[in-house]
């Protein structure tokens, strides 16, 4: 339970830093910049969500062979998501790419700061 909570934490962590970059790019460029920023991190945060989600069902599981099994369908789909939403986002809405892309890394590299920080802590 208590990892769940941390995960749930860690979403929400992320979805307060996305909300004050994309304030930041709000200041910089305006509205356009503050949804393209937005958007970026929702193309990351969204897939994510899924894949913690996924990942707390197949606790449940007692054979390795269906959590591993779990695990890298989650992943693709978590991938797939991913690509989707950024290719949907690039195609239908009028965003400043700067601050899309800007925003997609910055979220990716807090949820691998995140993870790497939580794994300094179990040691």
């Amino acid at each position: 339970m208590l990892n769940s909570y941390k995960n749930y934490c860690s979403i929400l962590f992320q979805l307060i830093l996305l909300i004050l970059f994309a304030t930041i790019w709000a200041f910089i460029i305006g509205w356009l910049g503050f949804k393209s920023a937005l958007l970026g991190g929702l193309a990351w945060i969204i897939p994510n969500s899924y894949f913690i989600w996924k990942s707390h069902q197949a606790k449940s599981l007692y054979d390795t062979k269906k959590i591993l099994k779990c695990f890298f369908i989650s992943e693709t789909i978590k991938m797939l998501l991913s690509f989707g939403i950024v290719a949907l986002i690039l195609l239908t809405c009028v965003i400043d790419k700067i601050a899309f892309l800007s925003s997609y890394i910055i979220v990716i590299l807090i949820s691998a700061l995140i993870s790497f920080w939580r794994g300094i802590e179990k040691w």
